[in-house]
């Protein structure tokens, strides 16, 4: 049987570069796409307002490029954080939870979950005020061995419908299939003890952006819904939110 391709509608491949800053609706989800790629005086201001463990993280990376994005990557994410709370960047604090993810030190009174991911030259930012989030984005150029991620990673419904797809079809229905499924891990906040395969969500292209199933927590599973995203061209992303009655945003952060 032919698949027909999904098409995303126009709003899904439409990003607003607002004028000003952007207060967070109660009921939104933004997302925020960030260029990495920046010149030397953008990195140097996003530089200082790093903490001395970000600066010490950025300076282990071998490659001056892989430097510069990581500083751009963390710089933005404080700046996006310090707008929604009021605060100067250099001043937002994060803890870690026993898996790793990152939240406030210092929440508001006004909770506000977020998410950070990069790819290459792009980053995406993840914020909203309703519940946990996690946000994923990938190169869809990147050289990987897909079916044997596929085989390794993908639970048995995903490896079928993976499978079921015709040749040309597979490669993007991977990372499609990758992004809903680490965006809903990070939002989970469980790191490696929720595998992967332990879960299963959509990939075939007809499909809307959904999870299926999770092993030993079906009841969990209902509460996330996943948005797919289109950040530019070659490049797939994903934000899941643990509820279900949100509006999303897409936006462009600029200087």
């Amino acid at each position: 049987m032919r698949v027909t391709q999904h098409k995303m509608s126009p709003e899904e491949h439409t990003w607003e570069t607002p004028a000003a800053a952007v207060a967070l609706g109660e009921d939104e989800v933004h997302v925020w796409r960030v260029g990495l790629d920046r010149p030397d005086v953008d990195i140097a201001q996003l530089a200082a307002i790093l903490s001395e463990e970000e600066r010490a993280r950025a300076a282990r990376f071998r490659s001056k490029e892989l430097r510069r994005r990581y500083t751009v990557a963390r710089g933005v994410l404080r700046s996006i954080l310090a707008d929604y709370g009021g605060v100067p960047p250099e001043a937002i604090a994060f803890v870690y939870g026993s898996h790793g993810k990152p939240e406030l030190a210092c929440p508001a009174d006004a909770p506000l979950h977020f998410n950070l991911s990069y790819s290459q030259d792009l980053a995406l930012v993840a914020a909203t005020r309703i519940a946990p989030v996690g946000v994923d984005i990938e190169w869809t150029k990147r050289t990987r061995p897909i079916d044997q991620l596929v085989e390794r990673f993908f639970a048995p419904g995903e490896r079928r419908d993976y499978h079921s797809l015709a040749e040309d079809q597979r490669r993007l229905a991977f990372f499609h299939c990758w992004t809903r499924k680490e965006a809903f891990a990070k939002g989970l906040g469980r790191g490696l003890t929720l595998p992967l395969h332990a879960f299963e969500v959509t990939l075939l292209p007809e499909e809307p952006a959904a999870v299926h199933a999770m092993e030993g927590d079906a009841d969990e599973a209902k509460q996330w819904r996943i948005a797919s995203l289109a950040p530019a061209d070659d490049f797939v992303g994903a934000v899941a939110v643990r509820a279900h009655d949100w509006r999303l945003r897409r936006l462009v952060w600029s200087p």
